[in-house]
């Protein structure tokens, strides 16, 4: 099991696109991360190293990336420039021992580093690790503020199963 005394952060490459899928097919089938229901390969994943996302790891020595964190474009539009939207996934065996916090945290340095001015999520009011990390990341000491609180996610009643087919 990973702490936060034996995680270290990079950036990653295509060469961790199969771990980063598995984490992110875990948070799929867990259903509290995000309203995707298709797993992920590692060939869907290495198409996020083309330069144009940030997508860093916590890693343990012994089992390789046990957490990512991405930033993807808020939107095309040039008055969002410099704004990304963010996702964090940390492997089920992992999850409470600060390799999310440690992702998230470089994440935020390589965001500033490359100029961007704001990182923002949206997550669902069950996935109170996230809403919790958010909240204390947003409070934490920085020149200027480069992280947004979390929009929290409300879902609506579900008449049918559509929300399962998103």
């Amino acid at each position: 099991m990973s702490d936060a005394a034996t995680l270290r952060t990079r950036a990653a490459t295509s060469a961790d696109a199969a771990a980063i899928a598995a984490i992110y097919n875990e948070g799929i089938a867990d259903r509290i991360a995000t309203f995707e229901t298709e797993p992920r390969s590692a060939t869907d994943i290495a198409g996020w190293f083309t330069g144009e996302h940030l997508v860093l790891v916590a890693e343990t020595g012994k089992t390789g990336p046990v957490a990512f964190a991405a930033s993807f474009p808020y939107s095309s539009r040039p008055c969002y420039r410099g704004i990304g939207e963010f996702s964090v996934y940390v492997r089920r065996g992992h999850r409470g021992r600060g390799a999310g916090r440690a992702a998230l945290a470089a994440l935020i340095e390589t965001a500033t580093a490359r100029g961007m001015h704001k990182l923002t999520s949206r997550v669902f009011p069950e996935n109170t690790a996230a809403t919790k990390r958010g909240k204390s990341t947003a409070n934490a000491p920085r020149p200027e503020p480069i992280f947004d609180p979390v929009t929290i996610l409300t879902r609506g009643p579900r008449a049918t199963d559509a929300f399962d087919r998103c």
